[in-house]
């Protein structure tokens, strides 16, 4: 298990997939919503409400997308950008990076060829961030490509108690993250995480992780 999922299991316990390693050294992740769970995790996690569960995301641009279905060269098809490398330990994760304005998304995989699971994009972030970082990271202008909100997807903007009725839960005020998280126990085992960054309770990055095994 790779280092940038292992440290998940901390507040996921047996999700198979989602955020990065608290001590992963991700030199590439210098600013933003990577950069600050690496550093500011929270310790706990929160039960997520079952009508929350998304399975189908959508972009601008009107792709409509799963979690753990596309390689990233799908959407480097359709978007442009290229493939960016890290690898960390003896483990390797490949990503796309798109923005638009002060906003930046992340695509996130494993490191394998798009032909095997470890390859499939199964983590994406969307936050607001510092647009001076974004070349450092691969990022090219694409506002088609970022993640459109939903009925069940949060959008930046939107305030605490907004995101408290959209997942039928209540948080720490003084957490700035909130991990929520949700396993089914029965076939295909459906886990489902969302990472929430919060700036005086207002929502400025979101990290969403949803797979399954059979």
């Amino acid at each position: 298990m790779s280092p940038l999922r292992a440290a998940a299991l901390t507040a996921l316990a047996i999700a198979g997939f989602a955020h990065p390693a608290h001590a992963s050294g991700y030199s590439f992740a210098r600013d933003g919503m990577i950069a600050d769970i690496e550093r500011l995790w929270p310790s706990d996690y929160l039960e997520l409400s079952p009508e929350a569960t998304f399975s189908q995301l959508s972009t601008v641009g009107g792709l409509e997308f799963q979690l753990s279905m596309r390689p990233l060269s799908y959407f480097a098809g359709l978007y442009g950008g290229e493939v960016q490398h890290f690898s960390n330990a003896g483990y390797y994760h490949d990503w796309l990076c798109y923005a638009s304005g002060d906003m930046r998304l992340w695509l996130f995989t494993n490191g394998g060829s798009d032909d095997e699971p470890r390859g499939l994009v199964d983590w994406l972030v969307i936050e607001t961030a510092d647009p001076a970082f974004n070349a450092g990271y691969g990022c090219i202008e694409q506002p088609l490509a970022m993640l459109a909100p939903g009925p069940k997807v949060p959008s930046i903007g939107m305030t605490r108690a907004q995101i408290e009725a959209r997942y039928g839960t209540t948080t720490d005020r003084q957490q700035n993250f909130v991990t929520i998280f949700d396993m089914q126990y029965d076939a295909p085992y459906v886990t489902t995480n969302v990472t929430l960054r919060f700036e005086r309770d207002v929502l400025t990055g979101i990290s969403l992780a949803q797979g399954s095994e059979e």
